[in-house]
């Protein structure tokens, strides 16, 4: 899916803005739902496989601030910058792009956002989560061989 995403943007004419925007869109929300399912099923597995966790009782924020599985795992500054970008880190003083949220509520600010830029942004983050997880479960494989 993500394959086809990837070559459709690069197929499309460029002067029909409406379909690139439509293309950027899928893509981001694509990305940052793999993303957020990545973590979320990684965490919940990393927990307990004894108690069921429902997907809704895991808020990404908290998530991503857990010390002791995921900051372990994908480290204190790649847990930081994901947390900036996919959430919003306060509300009050508004720090956060809260990319997420926007993407899911059609905010007016991320019809703006669309653009190639973003998807490399958000892809780039994505293939840095997996390879950062797959090198932790590598090591934790040669730690016990």
């Amino acid at each position: 899916m993500l394959y086809h995403y990837l070559t459709d943007i690069k197929d499309i004419d460029k002067k029909r803005t409406i379909s690139l925007k439509n293309i950027y869109y899928g893509l981001s929300m694509f990305l940052c739902g793999f993303i957020e399912k990545i973590l979320r099923t990684i965490y919940k597995n990393s927990i307990s496989s004894d108690i069921y966790i429902a997907d809704n009782s895991i808020n990404l924020g908290k998530l991503l601030d857990d010390k002791e599985i995921m900051q372990k795992m994908i480290g204190f500054d790649q847990s930081h910058c994901l947390k900036y970008l996919l959430t919003k880190i306060d509300y009050d003083t508004n720090v956060g792009l809260n990319i997420r949220n926007d993407l899911a509520h059609l905010n007016g600010k991320a019809m703006k956002i669309l653009n190639y830029d973003i998807v490399l942004e958000l892809l780039s983050y994505f293939t840095s989560v997996i390879n950062t997880i797959c090198l932790y479960f590598n090591d934790i494989n040669i730690e016990k061989s």
